[in-house]
């Protein structure tokens, strides 16, 4: 398993009386600073594709996940879930292509819509895939208190269409992205998929951390919220 330093709070937020369910949002270095401040200074990614293995602190079914990328070109990104590193043969768990909610804010990528409402299990080491994100600003944080999520991987593509995940240890800024996961917890029943509230409380929860964590230093949040 890969071994993550974490700092975890926990936060209860009331849901609107029709709600289901115990919503979770795990939070990694959300709310800290971005390492792109502005358009002209920004670092930007080189490759098509960037990645981390992250481990979920509890099961949960996937609803929403988000990043920032402190620069958005006019572009779209891809998100993919898998087991293990894809050229190392994991299994795609579940994909979406981001939403940019610009009245939230106006460099957050929101994936949602996931297909079959995938499970992810705590404990469980998944390989996050972003595509598409060449002369996209990084979505890293340079804070030195944040949380690391090392090797930062980057894909490679060779002759014949062969593809490979390299971990990238040159890169000049620390391996600390920005991210976060919104979804219900596995030990209650589902609601359908869509459903409004769970995205409208995932991003007014993001936007709820930005505060608290530009007063004080929290770097990994686990929300729950209780019908």
């Amino acid at each position: 398993m890969h071994a993550i330093s974490r700092i975890a709070l926990a936060a209860w937020l009331l849901l609107a009386a029709n709600s289901v369910g115990a919503y979770v949002i795990d939070s990694i270095n959300w709310g800290l600073p971005s390492v792109c401040d502005n358009e002209i200074t920004c670092p930007r990614w080189g490759p098509d594709g960037v990645g981390w293995f992250y481990t979920p602190p509890v099961t949960f079914y996937l609803e929403n996940a988000a990043t920032d990328f402190g620069f958005r070109p006019p572009t779209s990104v891809r998100l993919s879930i898998y087991t293990d590193l894809p050229s190392a043969g994991g299994a795609l768990v579940a994909s979406s292509t981001a939403g940019h909610p610009g009245f939230i804010h106006p460099t957050y990528f929101v994936f949602g819509n996931f297909p079959a409402r995938p499970v992810l299990d705590e404990g469980q080491d998944y390989f996050l895939a972003f595509t598409g994100v060449t002369n996209v600003g990084v979505n890293l944080t340079d804070d030195p208190a944040a949380i690391t999520l090392e090797p930062l991987y980057i894909r490679r593509e060779f002759a014949g269409g062969v593809t490979t995940w390299e971990p990238f240890t040159n890169f000049p800024y620390p391996s600390k992205p920005i991210l976060s996961f919104g979804g219900l917890s596995i030990t209650l029943p589902p609601v359908p998929v869509g459903e409004p509230s769970t995205l409208w409380l995932f991003l007014a929860t993001l936007l709820a951390f930005v505060g608290v964590s530009s007063r004080s230093k929290r770097f990994r949040i686990r929300a729950s919220t209780a019908a």
